[in-house]
């Protein structure tokens, strides 16, 4: 059986800085809306969770419809402007081309939809590094795209050489992941 070594990349905060980008769209949501745009300070704690959770709480409602135009509001602006705010963290280009070039598997899991996780990576020129792409569609939760990353047939059996078995996933927000997995040998950083 051959060994196959995988690492997964979370996007946000792991590959790339966004804060520019998301708090830039939703303070143009919020303004469509009528709200008034907050201190991009204030919204980086929204840097992470899906856009209907976010858009509860900042508008302060559970309306539906409401929160599908500032979602539609969101998409908008950051799939032709936002996306292209982010910043690469220095030194990621050579890493990604340091794992791959020792033969790791490497792979992105986003809670970004999946077009836009595929934006993201082809405006960073990181496509020769990641072997999967995988983003959450609308009424897909990360836990259900992580499940589907994980079944696929990747044979993640070890991802360092100080890691017996398992899968290393490179996440901001250790926690959320370990909450959201009960995988045996996944470990977060």
């Amino acid at each position: 059986m051959n060994i196959m070594y995988t690492i997964i990349f979370d996007l946000d905060g792991t590959v790339s800085d966004p804060k520019e980008g998301i708090t830039k769209s939703i303070n143009h949501t919020l303004v469509e809306l009528g709200y008034q745009a907050k201190a991009p300070e204030m919204l980086e704690k929204y840097i992470g969770p899906p856009l209907d959770v976010i858009f509860t709480e900042l508008l302060e409602t559970g309306d539906g419809n409401i929160i599908a135009r500032a979602i539609d509001l969101f998409r908008g602006r950051y799939g032709s402007i936002g996306y292209r705010e982010n910043f690469l963290y220095d030194g990621m280009k050579d890493i990604l081309a340091q794992l791959h070039g020792e033969g790791f598997t490497l792979c992105v899991a986003t809670s970004k939809r999946q077009d836009i996780a595929e934006i993201v990576v082809d405006y960073f020129e990181l496509n020769d590094y990641f072997s999967y792409v995988r983003g959450c569609n609308p009424h897909c939760s990360k836990v259900d795209m992580l499940g589907g990353i994980k079944n696929i047939e990747l044979q993640m059996v070890m991802a360092l050489s100080w890691l017996a078995t398992g899968l290393l996933i490179l996440r901001r927000r250790r926690r959320q992941i370990c909450r959201l997995l009960a995988w045996d040998g996944v470990m977060v950083m």
